[in-house]
């Protein structure tokens, strides 16, 4: 079974007992001060100014947020109650991963943003991919076989989408069933 959420705090998911849960990085754990939606418009916006076609302006505007997260330090998203989140996720044996659009080649960029939250999350359970429902299929067979439920959060509807549509192919080519909860999260302040 497959259901979708939206939410506003990680006080909302209703975690269950023995879940895999995967979380987005960006915008859903951790933001940077200074950059949110109106940025990312306004770069887009500034480059399509220069004449450049929107994936050009996109790309730009990408590269213009990897130089400012290189060096500048992430805040931690709804603090107090993803902390509450992760210890309540532990005493209900979840294990819990991040999965990041981030390019693999920003590893090291993001080990080190993880660290600097002061979460325990080991590096070997940290993964990176754009198509993130490949990428899940790939963790719960390669890493977690033995887990059925699956908890999601992101805070783009491209990637929930991405899964959901993914697992929903799943069910009609193999025998396996998974619970998953998709959660898409939104943050009144980053």
């Amino acid at each position: 079974m497959i259901e979708t959420f939206s939410i506003n705090s990680f006080i909302e998911v209703q975690i269950k007992e023995k879940a895999l849960i995967v979380l987005d990085i960006d915008d859903t754990i951790l933001g940077f001060d200074g950059i949110d939606d109106k940025w990312w418009i306004d770069r887009i916006n500034y480059y399509m100014g220069k004449s450049y076609d929107y994936k050009t302006a996109d790309s730009m505007a990408l590269t213009d947020w990897i130089n400012f997260i290189k060096v500048n330090k992430p805040k931690l998203l709804d603090k107090i109650n993803f902390l509450e989140f992760i210890k309540k996720s532990r005493d209900l044996n979840c294990e819990i991963v991040l999965l990041t659009a981030r390019k693999k080649c920003y590893e090291e960029m993001t080990l080190q943003h993880v660290k600097d939250l002061d979460i325990d999350i080991d590096s070997d359970k940290i993964y990176f991919n754009e198509n993130k429902g490949l990428e899940l299929k790939s963790i719960l067979n390669n890493r977690y076989p033995d887990f059925n439920k699956v908890i999601f959060i992101d805070d783009n509807i491209k990637n929930i989408s991405n899964v959901k549509s993914f697992f929903e192919n799943l069910k009609t080519t193999s025998s396996l069933d998974y619970e998953l909860d998709l959660y898409k999260i939104y943050h009144y302040e980053k």
